[in-house]
């Protein structure tokens, strides 16, 4: 596959579910009362960026790739 093909799959994934779900689930865990936003008043980016480390992490769970021969792959990318 080119470079070209795979960035523009890539951005259609994000416009497609990326964002609407990043802010959806943002909200969802901010609401859920599992942490203190108060605690974070003196450093405004802390919390969004705890919030975002947790978004992101279910997002690449729903696109890690489900068969096990790519699962190599995205070891081996890791370290770049």
């Amino acid at each position: 596959m080119r470079t070209e093909i795979a960035l523009s799959n890539i951005k259609e994934m994000i416009e497609k579910d990326g964002i609407e779900f990043i802010m959806k689930e943002s909200k969802r865990l901010l609401d859920s009362g599992a942490i203190d936003k108060d605690k974070f008043v003196d450093d405004e980016f802390a919390l969004p960026k705890i919030v975002l480390t947790v978004v992101l992490e279910s997002l690449a769970d729903q696109y890690r790739p489900r068969h096990d021969e790519y699962k190599e792959d995205v070891e081996n990318l890791k370290h770049f």
